[in-house]
């Protein structure tokens, strides 16, 4: 995977801590281990929760491809949880429109404590902050929220946000 050259996403880097930075590398393919396979089904009622790895059945079906991405997501009841994808192509949609997708399909959406540009998308697209108590590290995570049936704010309102030029 070539190394995005945005000047939001070197932006991002610069803040991350080191465990980030090593997280990236592995989801970048830089890390040296493989992602874990999960099988799972096209229609919502066959997807059990845990991890959709990328090329999976039913990541095809949300668009989420080795082509565009890396990493994986988890699905948990009625959301799908972001927390470990980077973008192939920043700044060409592709993360907007598996969002949009998965909001289609009647999921929700969580991305666990966004950083860098990823929490700016968040706030421009609508999404809610809030805590969950995640049990393997005993304590509260901020996870921001865009409820299933819900949309992603409009353009225009993209358009006026103060941040927009570093927003992929």
């Amino acid at each position: 995977m070539s190394v995005p050259k945005g000047k939001a996403w070197h932006a991002a880097l610069d803040m991350m801590h080191p465990k980030q930075k090593k997280i990236i590398d592995f989801i970048s393919g830089q890390g040296g281990a493989e992602t874990p396979t999960m099988p799972a089904g096209e229609a919502r009622k066959e997807v059990p929760n845990g991890m959709i790895t990328l090329d999976s059945e039913f990541a095809k079906v949300l668009g989420f491809t080795s082509d565009k991405f890396g990493g994986w997501l988890w699905r948990k009841g009625k959301y799908i949880y972001s927390s470990f994808i980077v973008s192939k192509e920043p700044g060409t949609g592709n993360f907007r429109r598996l969002v949009e997708r998965i909001l289609e399909l009647g999921y929700g959406v969580k991305i666990p404590t966004p950083i860098g540009v990823m929490e700016i998308i968040v706030r421009k697209w609508g999404f809610k902050r809030t805590e969950e108590y995640d049990e393997d590290v005993g304590e509260y995570a901020e996870v921001w929220v865009k409820e299933p049936g819900s949309r992603l704010n409009d353009r225009e309102a993209a358009d006026k946000c103060p941040m927009r030029d570093a927003i992929p």
